[in-house]
């Protein structure tokens, strides 16, 4: 009989230990999940082009938990401010960061007049190669 109390705690230690990895490696796959998040990104209303300064004002909010990056913003048919654009030989425009969990007024100075109570369509483009549109009213 001292060998089925041995083979007895031999099993209980095998249970016991296949138990703790496999609470481990649950953990694990879930706080893997968070890793693989595809970013989001919305543009909400108060976005409009500023006609008399000549700027888009871009009310973006980021909800995911990763920043983005936006590499272009695009007032189709009209322009496109990416990352080569300068303003007055001021710094590159572009990338423009979106911290996680946030909201942002991103100011785009734009080199064309645009004409008060027209709505245009945006495209912002971010490094992802996500595309999202939106439009906007010149006041």
């Amino acid at each position: 009989m001292p060998g089925e109390n041995g083979l007895f705690m031999g099993a209980s230690i095998l249970i016991v230990v296949t138990a703790i990895i496999g609470v481990a490696f649950i953990q694990w796959v879930v706080s893997s999940i968070n890793s693989f998040e595809v970013a989001q990104l919305y543009i909400l209303d108060g976005s409009y082009i500023d006609t008399s300064s000549r700027i888009l004002f871009l009310h973006i909010r980021n909800p995911s938990n990763v920043p983005i990056a936006i590499q272009m913003i695009e007032i189709v048919g009209f322009e496109k401010v990416d990352r080569f654009t300068r303003f007055n030989e001021g710094p590159y425009l572009m990338p423009i960061i979106v911290d996680p969990n946030s909201d942002r007024v991103i100011r785009v100075p734009l080199s064309r007049n645009y004409i008060n109570g027209v709505i245009y369509q945006v495209k912002v483009y971010t490094a992802t190669g996500r595309e999202y549109t939106t439009i906007v009213q010149a006041e």
